[in-house]
């Protein structure tokens, strides 16, 4: 095995042993050799997403079976708004975020559930609920709250862009299409590292899909800064004294490579 694939073997295992009754555990201090108890359900959702695709890449049923608990425990969260017909996870009652609907749906992509569809469809128009005319994403459910502009719509515009790869439902690429010219202004305004990684994944996906030389080069755009940011050289020097954020920015880099 390469030491990529080991890495990743070793990371899944990491999930594996830090199971607790519902899901995981959210931290492990490996000096005291004890978890906390702090949580943080949007982190753990995308751990959930990981875990499903590990099931796939490494054909561990483990993961599998994980990745149902996970699903069964945030589902005990979903709330159904009737009055709009989509569903959203009600954990944090107070910061009902998009994020969480975009990880239910691209966890949900990944696994077999009974209400797979009914739940992908249903969470999916909470997203295109959350789309103003202008293209952009609303970040909180039921909230003037308009932080996590950075991460939330990126990840919303990966689930939708997935979501259409697995219907050919075309609502879901026009909503993207519809949120790619504000995206790009916003970025413009506000150019900073966090907001490159997401959005270069969802624009990766758009650009596969329509070949659309704008899209390409706006992937670029944002790499180019991420690379300016980092190393004006270029990856083989990439500043790796951040720590972990470093393999979040290189998912984009990467994307723009590809």
């Amino acid at each position: 095995y390469s030491d990529y694939y080991k890495s990743i073997i070793l990371g899944g295992e990491w999930f594996i042993n830090n199971q607790y009754k519902s899901f995981l555990y959210y931290e492990y201090d490996y000096q005291k050799k004890q978890h906390s108890s702090k949580s943080h359900s949007l982190r753990e959702m995308g751990a959930l997403w990981s875990i499903s695709k590990l099931s796939h890449f490494l054909a561990d049923e483990r993961y599998d079976v994980l990745a149902k608990r996970g699903i069964k425990y945030f589902e005990k969260y979903f709330k159904y708004d009737s009055d709009n017909d989509f569903y959203y996870v009600d954990i944090t009652p107070q910061k009902i975020k998009l994020g969480y609907t975009a990880f239910i749906i691209l966890t949900l992509l990944e696994i077999d559930h009974p209400e797979k569809e009914e739940y992908l469809r249903k969470f999916a128009n909470g997203i295109l609920f959350m789309q103003n005319p202008s293209g952009e994403l609303r970040t909180f459910f039921y909230s003037d709250r308009d932080t996590g502009k950075d991460y939330y719509p990126g990840e919303a515009l990966v689930a939708l862009i997935s979501l259409y790869e697995y219907t050919n439902d075309e609502s879901y690429l026009n909503a993207v299409n519809k949120a790619f010219p504000f995206y790009v202004e916003y970025f413009r305004s506000n150019p900073n590292t966090a907001f490159v990684p997401w959005q270069s994944r969802a624009y990766h996906k758009l650009y596969k899909l329509t070949q659309n030389k704008e899209v390409a080069d706006f992937i670029f755009e944002m790499n180019d800064f991420m690379l300016s940011k980092n190393n004006p050289n270029g990856c083989e020097q990439f500043d790796f004294a951040r720590g972990i954020t470093t393999a979040v920015f290189l998912e984009g880099v990467i994307a723009a490579y590809d």
